[in-house]
């Protein structure tokens, strides 16, 4: 879920495909700035991404 990916198919809504990159940026974000990134089932439906980033001391 948080690789990048293209879809050719036209089966889904698009006409063209599409890029499927959001998630795998956002995982890269969280990476870079030692933080954590998942995904799971919402118990009411659909899907809950939670992102944690460290705060820096100052």
């Amino acid at each position: 879920m948080f690789e990048a990916f293209y879809r050719v198919s036209e089966s889904r809504e698009r006409k063209t495909g599409g890029y499927g990159v959001g998630l795998a940026i956002a995982k890269q974000v969280s990476t870079a700035h030692k933080g954590n990134i998942e995904a799971q089932n919402h118990p009411q439906g659909g899907l809950m991404v939670s992102l944690r980033l460290p705060l820096e001391k100052t």
